[in-house]
C-alpha cells in the first residue's frame, strides 16, 4: 500500500486537473461575455429599431399637429362664416328699421303740411274741416312692423350651436371602419393608415422588424363584434389580395403559401382572372372587373362566414360559410403592384337623436281603438261559443 510522504501536499495531485477545467470554464464563458459585451454596446438592430421609434414619435407627433390643424381652420372658417350670417341679418334688420322710420317721417310730414295748408284757408272752411284736420293731426305711430321679427334670432345663431357644428364636421372627419397597422408591413402605409401601396410617396417607412417576403398589411384591430363589413378600393389594379387572416399564425408564415391551413382567407386578382383562397376550382373571369370590394364577416352558429361582394350592385362574387371562429381575426391587403394602392372606403355616419318615449307615449292615442277591437273579439268568440252550444 502506497502511503503520502510527509513532505507531500495533499491534493497537488489534482492541481493540473483543476486548471485545466479552470481553462475550459474561461474559454464556454467567452461567448456569454461576448453578448454581454454586445448589449451593452447595443446591437445593431437595436440602434435600428431606437432610430425608427425616434422617427415614429416625430412622425406621429407631425401628422397629429396636422389633422388638429384641420380641425381648426374648420373651426375659424365655421365660426366666420357664423359671424358673418349674423351681420348679414343685423344688417338687414337695420335697414328695415330705418326704412320704417323714413317711411314714417315722411308720413307725419305730410300730415303737418296738409294741416298747415288746412289752416290757412278762411274761417268758415277752417270751422268746416275742423274735425278732420284734428284727426289728421293725431299722430299715432304705427307699430305693426314693430315685433320680435323686427329683432335678431338669436336662436338661429346660438341654439345647439356646438351640435350643429359638430355635425357638420362628418364631412371633414370620415369614419374609417378598418385602420391599417403600419408597425404590421415593411411597406408603405398612408399618412391617414387606411391605405397600402408599394410607393414610398408620403408615407409611415417600413418597420425594420419586419424581414418577409410578403407584401402584406394587417388592419389595427380584430374583427371580432357579430357583423363586420368594410369596403376596399382596388381601382384599376390587377393583381392584389385582400382578405381576412389569424393574425398569430400570419406573423409566423409570412413566407407560407396563402390557404386556409395557414390562417389565411382571402379573394385574389391576377391579371384578368379571380380565385378565392380556400377554393379549389381554380379561376374565373367576371364581366366588369372589380373596383370596389365589399367584405362581410359574420357569425352563424359556430362558425364564421365570410362574404366578397362588388360594392357597387352587391352581387356575391365568392363565399365561404365555414371559417373556424376566432378572436385573432384580422383584415389583410396585399397590394402586388407599384403606384397603385389598395384603400378603405369611409362609411357614412348617421346620428339619430334619443326618443324618450315609453311604449305607452307611443301608443297613448290609440287605446280606445285597442277597446274597441278588444270588445269586437269579446263579442266574436262569445257569438261563436253559442253557435257551438246550440248545434251541440
Amino acid at each position: 500500500m502506497s502511503r503520502v510522504s510527509e513532505g507531500d501536499t495533499p491534493g497537488t495531485c489534482d492541481q493540473p486537473g483543476s486548471e485545466e477545467d479552470l481553462t475550459k470554464s474561461k474559454a464556454a464563458l467567452r461567448p456569454a461575455e461576448k453578448v454581454l459585451e454586445c448589449l451593452r454596446k447595443g446591437t445593431a438592430l437595436e440602434r435600428d429599431v431606437t432610430k425608427y421609434i425616434e422617427s415614429q414619435a416625430e412622425q406621429t407627433e407631425k401628422h397629429m399637429k396636422e389633422e388638429f390643424e384641420k380641425l381648426h381652420q374648420f373651426l375659424r372658417e365655421e365660426e366666420e362664416a357664423r359671424r358673418a350670417a349674423l351681420r348679414e341679418e343685423e344688417k338687414e334688420k337695420k335697414g328695415k328699421l330705418e326704412g320704417w322710420i323714413e317711411q314714417e317721417l315722411q308720413s307725419l310730414s305730410d300730415r303737418v303740411m296738409e294741416v298747415e295748408e288746412e289752416m290757412e284757408n278762411d274761417d268758415v272752411t277752417f270751422l268746416a274741416n275742423y274735425v278732420h284736420i284734428m284727426t289728421r293731426a293725431r299722430y299715432r305711430p304705427s307699430d305693426s312692423q314693430l315685433n320680435s321679427g323686427s329683432l335678431i334670432d338669436v336662436a338661429k345663431h346660438v341654439g345647439n350651436l356646438r351640435f350643429r357644428v359638430w355635425e357638420k364636421m362628418k364631412d371633414l372627419c370620415p369614419y374609417y371602419p378598418v385602420v391599417l397597422d403600419p408597425n404590421s408591413s415593411h411597406i408603405s402605409v398612408s399618412d391617414d393608415l387606411v391605405c397600402v401601396s408599394r410607393s414610398v410617396c408620403r408615407f409611415y417607412s417600413p418597420s425594420p422588424l419586419q424581414k418577409n417576403d410578403i407584401h402584406l398589411v394587417l388592419g389595427s384591430e380584430a374583427q371580432n363584434a357579430s357583423f363586420n363589413c368594410w369596403d376596399v378600393e382596388v381601382g384599376d389594379s390587377k393583381h392584389w389580395t385582400l382578405g381576412v387572416c389569424r393574425r398569430s399564425v400570419a406573423e409566423r408564415n409570412r413566407t407560407q403559401p396563402l390557404t386556409p391551413q395557414n390562417g389565411f382567407w382571402g379573394l385574389r386578382r391576377n391579371g384578368d382572372f379571380y380565385n378565392a383562397l380556400w377554393s379549389a376550382d381554380g379561376q374565373f373571369q367576371l364581366r366588369r372587373p372589380l373596383k370596389t370590394v365589399r367584405v362581410k364577416l359574420f357569425h352563424r352558429l359556430d362558425n364564421m362566414v365570410l362574404r366578397f361582394l362588388d360594392a357597387r350592385n352587391e352581387t356575391e362574387i365568392a363565399c365561404i360559410r365555414d371559417v373556424a371562429f376566432s378572436k385573432d381575426l384580422f383584415p389583410f391587403l396585399i397590394p402586388e403592384e407599384r403606384n397603385a394602392p389598395l384603400c378603405i372606403v369611409p362609411v357614412n355616419i348617421n346620428m339619430t337623436k334619443e326618443k324618450k318615449f315609453s311604449l305607452f307615449d307611443r301608443h297613448v292615442d290609440m287605446i280606445p281603438l285597442y277597446v274597441i277591437l278588444f270588445l269586437m273579439m269579446i263579442s266574436l268568440l262569445m257569438i261563436a261559443l253559442m253557435i257551438w252550444a246550440w248545434k251541440n
